[in-house]
């Protein structure tokens, strides 16, 4: 595959001409204990203490689907806060400006 970037920021970033950031070869995701928030996963129920732990297999984080899944898409790195430092949410309406 070849793509046609501005700037190489480093050994494995590339910002493209379309101003977005191309990462080769960098982790997307991890294996283990995962910690959230209740009001990140708002679906599950969390301990006593407010807190829910997502155990991810190395079968799941590596599965051919998972990995396509990553194929072609806009990501952020941790999550993105507004002004006051809570947490915004990527949909499709904003992904643009936070991705």
């Amino acid at each position: 595959m070849k793509y046609f970037f501005n700037t190489r920021l480093g050994e494995t970033r590339y910002q493209l001409a379309d101003g977005s950031l191309l990462c080769k070869d960098v982790p997307i995701g991890r294996t283990g204990k995962q910690l959230y928030g209740a009001a990140d996963l708002p679906n599950l129920k969390p301990d006593k203490l407010g807190e829910i732990v997502v155990t991810r297999s190395p079968e799941q984080v590596f599965h051919p689907a998972t990995l396509a899944s990553f194929e072609g898409m806009s990501i952020t790195i941790l999550h993105p806060e507004d002004e006051n430092g809570n947490v915004r949410l990527v949909n499709p309406e904003n992904w643009k400006e936070l991705a």
